[in-house]
């Protein structure tokens, strides 16, 4: 893993710097309930922070609705990029074909058969997908409504199956963060990279980012981060030792 400080120092000194982040896990702490969720003021500002800064662009890039992200970032006239869907919903609204609509439907409908079998279980619709959270379901059931979702709904045709922490999400249109990240790249001219990240799906940006990037997993976990901090609570200190040392030298 990298020393932070030596990386951090060389990031900050981009021609043209792009910071983006997750945001459940990353920007905002884990919630049980995923509506309960609320960014950690301290991360987020920083980021706001860096999205202000000369030749630097930020961005949250989530497998959350845009909608969603937006009101819950609360950062009107901010100029962060909010990209939503695991970069289905990038920057506007997103259209789904009438096939993509009614698979929509379907796999909706019968997640929620399955849901009520495990107490604790919750379902959040999405924009191009459904999210079956088992974080409450009683332990000894997880892998089991896990595997419900996955070999029940998960197996109808034309739908991906995403897991991360505790989520299976159902999906009938094809993004990833890794390939967002990329059109982010090319759209702000960015020399240099970096994106914070700590779930499955973050990996696909991990994978993305080259030598003069940088990927910072955030908690435990096998990753193709090159950094890695303790936990959600270490976001906001590196984000703004960041903002620091780029403000410092003249970012």
């Amino acid at each position: 893993m990298s020393d932070p400080e030596r990386s951090l120092a060389r990031l900050a000194g981009a021609d043209h710097l792009l910071v983006a982040c997750d945001f459940d896990g990353t920007l905002s702490p884990i919630a049980e309930v995923p509506g309960d969720a609320r960014p950690d003021p301290a991360a987020l500002a920083a980021l706001d922070r860096l999205a202000r800064l000369p030749r630097t662009a930020g961005a949250i890039v989530s497998g959350r609705a845009r909608a969603v992200l937006a009101r819950l970032a609360g950062l009107p006239g901010s100029p962060l990029r909010l990209i939503g869907s695991h970069g289905a919903e990038f920057d506007g609204a997103l259209e789904l074909t009438a096939e993509g609509r009614r698979r929509l439907t379907e796999v909706e409908r019968d997640i929620r058969r399955v849901a009520p079998d495990f107490e604790g279980a919750i379902v959040e619709s999405k924009p191009t997908g459904v999210a079956f959270h088992f974080r409450a379901v009683p332990e000894r059931w997880r892998e089991a409504a896990a595997r419900a979702a996955r070999e029940g709904p998960g197996r109808r045709p034309g739908v991906i199956v995403r897991e991360g922490h505790m989520v299976v999400e159902l999906l009938v249109c094809r993004a990833d963060k890794g390939a967002a990240l990329e059109r982010l790249r090319l759209e702000t001219g960015a020399s240099a990279t970096v994106f914070l990240g700590d779930d499955r799906t973050d990996e696909d940006a991990f994978g993305r980012l080259g030598p003069e990037d940088l990927g910072v997993k955030v908690g435990p976990g096998e990753t193709a981060a090159v950094l890695r901090i303790e936990g959600q609570e270490a976001v906001g200190p590196l984000l703004e030792r960041l903002y620091e040392l780029r403000r410092a030298g003249g970012g």
